[in-house]
């Protein structure tokens, strides 16, 4: 950067509006409340279903988290609302030597009218966070007291469609916590239940 260059950029920064600070403050919560929900959704479309098997290799929800992990807000916020509100599949049968097995899918049931509403508000949002990114930042001039004012306004106006949405998830990924525990716990009290009973077999006289 030549002096000139640091020159100008100091002069810009000198003249920032009074609402600079506000503004940075709204753009930063809002880009957070983005990555919460990138985050909420990307933990549910891994964690949705699951059917572990004796002898299952431990290293598939790994792999499951690792490849959704890859996936863009919008792509992952398509394919996990596509899945939540889809009918759950048949659950696979024990195969030979297999002793236990733990399965589940976790859906969410609603009216045509609610899943679409759903959908229709995820869409919205995930085009607003890249009107905002790609756009609105690109154009802000912090200068500007009406920039400023017009971005505030915008990413007020922002949060307050978002915050439902995260709301959404944040239901949606505490039902689905206490389904998996009690899963484990099921699949804890089998497994027990089975090993006192080859005891006792053990325990009879021949």
């Amino acid at each position: 950067m030549t002096s000139d260059e640091i020159r100008k950029k100091h002069n810009q920064t000198m003249n920032q509006s009074p609402l600079y600070a506000e503004t940075l403050q709204k753009i930063g919560r809002n880009v957070v409340e983005f990555q919460k929900m990138e985050g909420m959704l990307k933990i549910l479309l891994a964690s949705i279903d699951s059917d572990t098997v004796s002898g299952e290799p431990k290293t598939l929800p790994a792999n499951r988290h690792e490849l959704v992990s890859k996936k863009t807000l919008g792509t992952v916020s398509r394919d996990l609302l596509e899945k939540i509100f889809s009918e759950p599949l048949e659950p696979g049968q024990l195969s030979h030597g297999e002793k236990h097995r733990l399965s589940y899918q976790f859906r969410i049931g609603g009216s045509s009218e609610f899943v679409s509403q759903i959908k229709e508000s995820f869409d919205k949002i995930v085009k607003e966070r890249n009107e905002l990114i790609h756009h609105r930042l690109v154009d802000f001039k912090p200068s500007f007291d009406e920039s400023c004012e017009r971005l505030i306004s915008y990413l007020d106006s922002q949060y307050g469609r978002l915050e439902p949405l995260l709301d959404f998830l944040r239901k949606e990924m505490e039902a689905m916590c206490e389904m998996q525990a009690m899963g484990v716990d099921l699949l804890k009290q089998v497994t027990e239940k089975n090993v006192q009973s080859e005891r006792t077999c053990c325990d009879l006289p021949g």
